[in-house]
């Protein structure tokens, strides 16, 4: 097969890469960034630069350095958006590992997807547009409306900090102002996978380190399985979704969903719940290898890695290896 991964540069994308280069060996897998080539090329075998997303030049782009390509997997939630919402003479159809658009534009809008949660009945936050947020409502999570990752965000404990926040924002309609959920020890990110009337799901609690998952451990409690089928049930949808929650006095409240890979994907490879290749094996031909679901108490640490490139930006191999 013949892979192109958008976002190549990003942490999800070199991931994604990583998966892909684990489980296709033997397959092209190819990358784009509008940062340029470096440093994906790491991890692709060949990069290209492209446009933003927000470019009017993104689709066209894309469609042509994907010619040729079994599968595009955008992994950038601008670029996904884009894809979703894309005009008939621009889309990729079967060949996006994307979810439907109704679900990609509910759950990227973070207020359309708190709306959602309050109207499926599930434990949420009390999220506001900023402009209309209260002090009585203080301490308050400030974040992007839209966007992923922990980019923008800040907590506000105090009258004044919000005021300067509101009038900054000139109102507040791109950020919301959500219910600041404390139990930070208590935070978990979760993979829901879904084929074929099939649900599968994995629940970690993990701790963060800069924005990013450094640590986490697979958790099982029947309360927590009760409630991820509950949300796998409520929405239709055959591929991969990522759940963040924290507990709010012994309950699960989220926060968050977000209707694409996520960037702890490689984590949950390594043990077992290979939600990507599950995606990708159900559209490529209609089947998913079976699974054991991993042992509560396993523990996953990401570590850092690093990449050399010559002027010419061609990897340099270790000194070592010669």
């Amino acid at each position: 097969m013949k892979f192109l991964v958008t976002g190549a540069n990003g942490d999800i994308g070199a991931a994604v890469g990583r998966v892909l280069r684990e489980r296709y060996p033997d397959d092209q897998i190819d990358g784009v960034d509008a940062g340029g080539r470096l440093p994906g090329l790491g991890i692709f075998d060949r990069m290209f630069p492209i446009p933003l997303a927000s470019s009017g030049d993104y689709l066209r782009t894309l469609i042509e350095l994907s010619e040729g390509c079994d599968l595009v997997i955008p992994t950038s939630e601008p670029e996904i958006l884009a894809i979703a919402n894309s005009e008939p003479d621009f889309q990729l159809g079967d060949r996006a590992l994307i979810l439907d658009s109704s679900i990609v534009n509910t759950f990227c809008d973070k207020l359309s997807a708190y709306e959602w949660f309050v109207q499926n009945q599930v434990a949420t936050p009390k999220t506001a547009l900023l402009g209309d947020a209260s002090p009585e409502d203080l301490p308050l999570l400030l974040k992007p409306r839209r966007g992923c990752g922990s980019r923008g965000i800040q907590v506000v404990e105090n009258a004044l900090h919000l005021e300067q926040q509101i009038n900054e924002n000139r109102g507040g309609d791109d950020f919301l102002a959500q219910e600041y959920l404390t139990e930070a020890d208590e935070e978990y990110t979760c993979a829901l996978f879904k084929f074929g009337g099939e649900l599968r799901h994995i629940a970690m609690r993990r701790q963060l380190q800069g924005g990013f998952t450094a640590q986490a451990e697979v958790v099982s409690s029947e309360l927590i399985d009760h409630f991820l089928v509950m949300i796998g049930s409520r929405i239709d949808f055959e591929g991969c979704l990522n759940v963040q929650f924290r507990m709010k006095k012994g309950v699960p409240v989220v926060f968050e969903i977000n209707p694409r890979i996520s960037s702890t994907v490689m984590m949950r490879h390594k043990i077992g719940f290979e939600d990507l290749v599950w995606w990708i094996e159900s559209r490529m031909r209609q089947s998913v290898p079976e699974f054991r679901q991993p042992d509560a108490g396993t523990k996953i640490f990401r570590l850092s890695d690093e990449v050399a490139f010559d002027p010419n930006g061609e990897p340099v191999e270790s000194v070592l290896s010669q």
